[in-house]
């Protein structure tokens, strides 16, 4: 390369260099402008409220401020203030707000929309859960404490294109205890957006409708849809799935899932026992492991031997029923433990009758204990 090549090529490379710094000392210096001047425009500088207070400004006072003025915490003021003072006029003005480029605007224009509470702006909040933005939980908290009247704005996101706004809007009715069970929302239980699926269960389970529905849910491909099925049923009757769960416990790959099905195992281990001895009886020797296991841990295995010794026939055959199908599994169970508990005289009528079901069993069983 001649000696003029080198020359151009340096010449080129200092231009650049010039230009890109020229660039970011223009930018600092911008910066650093805008920062001053928002500090002195904003709130207690050099600028005062219209009127002596916003809260007294007219309407189109507040609109004028919120258009002229370059300050975005003053924008914010007026526009919170509009939808104090004159909700019905804030929509419009709430619409522009949620396009601005400058994200706190964008935020508190939300907040406005929560502050008027009219059917447009409750649609305008279901339109912002559409942009992607990471407020949905906001926007969500927001709409369920809207009036009954913005409700066909809310209900007219069940069937919006984005997955993301349906999940969201069955959630927000979802929380909305206030709220008549809309039957609509059946229909999204085979959404193809695991989200959406998750949601319906959620709010079948808070209403306490379509519990086949949502057993079904039991067998989702997805593991938080499955969760949420399993966790609806624990509100509802959980007793009748005592089996479903217990099958759940041991071969759902989520572990999420297995913790949400032995919950609802033991919220009412007496009505699922029927369950549990089948399984005891029957079952396969991981299904007889969980089980010993959920009684174990709700702590009915101290119920079970005393109610070997009830008065009442039907009682002591039940619990006969359990406590010879536990003992034939062979699992420990800490029955020495559980024994040592009773008073002597107890003791020994529960040895008595567990020797005479397993007299294998005798040799490892105490006399003794604390008698308590």
């Amino acid at each position: 390369m001649t000696a003029f090549g080198f020359d151009h090529l340096w010449t080129v490379n200092a231009v650049l260099g010039a230009l890109w710094l020229l660039t970011a000392v223009s930018m600092i210096a911008l910066n650093a402008w805008s920062h001053f001047l928002e500090s002195r425009a904003g709130r207690g500088g050099v600028f005062r409220p219209l009127n002596g207070g916003l809260e007294d400004a007219e309407p189109f006072e507040l609109k004028r401020k919120f258009f002229k003025s370059w300050n975005r915490w003053q924008k914010i003021e007026a526009l919170t203030a509009l939808a104090h003072r004159a909700p019905e006029q804030a929509s419009e003005l709430i619409g522009i707000a949620l396009k601005s480029k400058i994200e706190d605007v964008r935020y508190f224009a939300l907040v406005a929309a929560g502050i008027a509470k009219t059917p447009e702006c409750a649609e305008l909040l279901v339109k912002s859960l559409d942009l992607g933005d990471i407020h949905g939980m906001r926007i969500a908290s927001l709409l369920e404490n809207f009036p009954e009247s913005a409700m066909p704005a809310m209900e007219g996101g069940l069937d919006h294109v984005n997955p993301r706004v349906r999940a969201w809007i069955i959630r927000v009715l979802t929380q909305r205890k206030q709220t008549p069970f809309n039957p609509s929302i059946l229909q999204k239980a085979d959404d193809l957006h695991p989200a959406v699926r998750a949601a319906v269960f959620e709010y079948l389970g808070e209403h306490r409708m379509a519990e086949n529905l949502i057993a079904q849910g039991l067998y989702d491909k997805v593991w938080f849809v499955r969760a949420e099925a399993c966790r609806a049923l624990g509100r509802m009757h959980p007793e009748r799935h005592a089996a479903q769960f217990i099958r759940l416990m041991i071969h759902d790959p989520s572990t999420l899932v297995k913790t949400v099905a032995e919950k609802n195992l033991l919220k009412n281990i007496d009505a699922a026992m029927p369950a549990i001895r089948e399984c005891l009886e029957n079952g396969p020797r991981l299904s007889q492991r969980i089980c010993v296991q959920a009684l174990v841990e709700s702590g009915e295995t101290a119920n079970i031997l005393l109610n070997n010794l009830s008065r009442d026939p039907k009682v002591r055959a039940e619990a006969s029923s359990v406590l010879r199908a536990l003992l034939k599994t062979n699992i420990f169970f800490g029955l020495n433990h559980q024994l040592e508990r009773f008073a002597p005289e107890i003791r020994e009528q529960l040895v008595a009758i567990i020797t005479n079901m397993e007299p294998s069993i005798a040799p490892q069983l105490t006399l003794q204990g604390k008698g308590q």
